[in-house]
């Protein structure tokens, strides 16, 4: 392996030492940066003491230690480009734009997702997005997960994504999502409280209680029964923005979204002959904010795509 070369960052524990692992210590030091990349500086050489030895990741380090860290230097990423796409447009006006996002859809650039983002189809209809905001992520005001369907709201201004944004973080806005689930509940309503963060193995999901958990307030009405009583349909209105959350909560209380292959556990589909879901049976249907500019009430509706009317259609019959 080449060494590391200067220039270093440095560093040194200091009295009492910190009784946690190396990698861990180093990332209160770089916050911008995920785990697993320190951790690959750790398995490039970039992490070392004075004398030059490597320091190992999962090693407690002494007191007075120096620990030196040399930073790869920024790899320059090409911004994202318009790119034509049928987009269903459900508000636009000199402030925002509001899409009903298909499922299957990236909606920003990613690691794996270059190119073919809802992001790069608003940016060939919408020029004027081109930085606001994140360059990257230009207008972005929330997230829905690639297989979500429904409404997502980007911002056309400096100042309409600041305001969005603030309405989000104050929960100002008003959520609501229907799904098709395993199952049917003991009661027809209900409320689940309970913090969410990472998942202690795997960095890609999310986890009650998880690593780093902070609040999360679900709260869930039945629609329907389905499938013979196997299956629900429900309306969730989410309170708080945290990743996979109706998904991590359902599942906890053993009603996880139909079709969903990362939370569903063993049997994410329905069993005896029922029809198979295609993808995670999850749609945001409607959003509720002020405008960013004029200060007026707004409510956006994005009706349940074709894919989930028909599967939604054959849970009703009383038979598979």
């Amino acid at each position: 392996m080449t060494p590391i070369q200067p220039p270093f960052q440095q560093f040194q524990t200091g009295e009492p030492p910190p009784r946690e692992r190396a990698d861990k210590w180093l990332s209160a030091h770089f916050p911008d940066f995920s785990r697993s990349q320190i951790q690959t500086w750790f398995r490039e050489g970039r992490v070392t003491r004075e004398d030059g030895s490597p320091v190992k990741p999962g090693e407690i380090l002494p007191p007075g230690c120096v620990v030196r860290v040399q930073v790869p230097e920024p790899v320059e990423k090409s911004l994202p480009a318009g790119a034509p796409m049928d987009l269903e447009i459900l508000h636009e006006d000199e402030s925002l734009i509001v899409v009903n996002k298909p499922h299957d859809l990236v909606v920003h650039p990613a690691p794996g997702h270059p190119d073919g983002t809802l992001t790069n189809a608003l940016l060939h209809l919408y020029p004027d997005l081109a930085g606001v905001g994140d360059p990257m992520r230009p207008g972005l005001v929330h997230r829905l997960d690639a297989d979500t369907s429904g409404v997502i709201v980007f911002a056309r201004t400096p100042e309409a994504l600041e305001d969005l944004q603030r309405q989000f973080h104050d929960r100002e806005t008003q959520k609501t999502y229907q799904c098709l689930v395993r199952g049917i509940p003991s009661s027809a309503e209900g409320e689940i409280d309970l913090p969410l963060g990472r998942h202690p193995v795997d960095r890609k999901r999310r986890a009650v209680n998880g690593v780093g958990a902070r609040p999360a307030l679900t709260r869930f009405r039945m629609l329907e029964g389905l499938a013979a009583g196997s299956a629900a349909h429900f309306e969730v209105e989410i309170h708080t923005g945290r990743t996979h959350q109706i998904r991590v909560h359902l599942a906890h209380i053993h009603h996880p979204v139909l079709g969903d292959t990362v939370y569903g556990g063993r049997r994410p589909q329905l069993a005896g002959g029922w029809p198979q879901a295609t993808r995670q049976m999850l749609h945001a249907f409607r959003l509720r904010f002020s405008h960013p500019r004029h200060k007026v009430p707004l409510e956006i509706t994005a009706p349940l795509p074709e894919d989930m009317k028909t599967y939604l259609e054959a849970l009703r019959n009383r038979n598979p």
